[in-house]
């Protein structure tokens, strides 16, 4: 396990690993979507400094967590002004994104 300390990791982790016990994929992304809009609406959740700044040209990825026993992992990810990503998939992976600091 690897663990980036943050306000609300704790309870972030928690959700993320009730979720992961859950029986199907739209029940586990909407348990963690619906733990972590409360976590960010309530204050509870407050991305380290370290993960807010914007690398040079790309967005950068920063891994906040990784549970092995559960197998996933979670990261910031963290865009400049004008940056962005063409449109992707997950190649059949869960993901639920939130925006934590600033606007799309």
């Amino acid at each position: 396990m690897q663990f980036q300390e943050f306000k609300g990791a704790e309870k972030l982790v928690e959700i993320v690993d009730v979720a992961s016990a859950l029986d199907t994929q739209a029940a586990l992304t909407e348990h963690v979507k619906q733990g972590l809009c409360t976590l960010i609406r309530s204050g509870e959740l407050e991305m380290p400094s370290c993960v807010c700044k914007p690398a040079e040209g790309h967005y950068a990825r920063r891994l906040l967590y990784r549970s092995e026993e559960h197998g996933y992992s979670m990261v910031a990810m963290t865009w400049g002004p004008g940056q962005g990503t063409p449109l992707h998939d997950h190649a059949g992976l869960w993901c639920v994104e939130a925006v934590c600091i600033g606007t799309i």
